[in-house]
């Protein structure tokens, strides 16, 4: 499997965490990454050093930089600029999420089911806002309009 934008999360966060997807089966090998994967982040937080007891990761020297390293089982530093992936890349990575998400009628309708909860909710909190200031309103205009809320004849101001 290539790396992808948010796979790292199948790896760091193994259970327990809500993520768009998951790897099914989790082999030996996947479970070993996760544990070098985890073990670098969880270094680098701590010391600003991801290298582990079994991999140095060199520092990064700026533009004078001429390796890099790849993140695999076993981690290894390889020499040479790092590059982008070749526009193939994109194509590929396009074609893949239009498989997975365009054609998925189940996954339509759950969006689609989103979509007008969402639209519900905003149409009920307009409902409750005209009929809060309908409360509102009525109070003030009865409260005014009231026989007893009549001005008072007996106030006199003496100077």
């Amino acid at each position: 499997m290539e790396a992808f934008h948010g796979l790292d999360h199948a790896f760091i966060f193994t259970r327990g965490y809500s993520s768009n997807f998951e790897i099914r089966p989790f082999t030996k090998r996947d479970e070993n990454m996760a544990k070098i994967l985890t073990n670098m982040v969880t270094n680098f937080a701590k010391t600003g050093d991801p290298s582990t007891k079994r991999f140095v990761w060199p520092p990064f020297k700026g533009n004078v930089t001429t390796e890099h390293v790849s993140i695999d089982l076993p981690p290894k530093v390889i020499q040479g600029e790092l590059h982008w992936p070749n526009p193939k890349f994109w194509n590929v990575e396009a074609d893949l999420i239009s498989q997975h998400v365009g054609g998925d009628g189940d996954t339509n309708f759950q969006l689609s089911a989103y979509r007008r909860a969402w639209w519900a909710l905003w149409l009920l909190v307009a409902i409750l806002a005209i009929v809060v200031w309908g409360i509102v309103i009525y109070a003030v205009v009865s409260k005014g309009s009231s026989p007893r809320n009549k001005p008072y004849d007996n106030i006199v101001i003496t100077r």
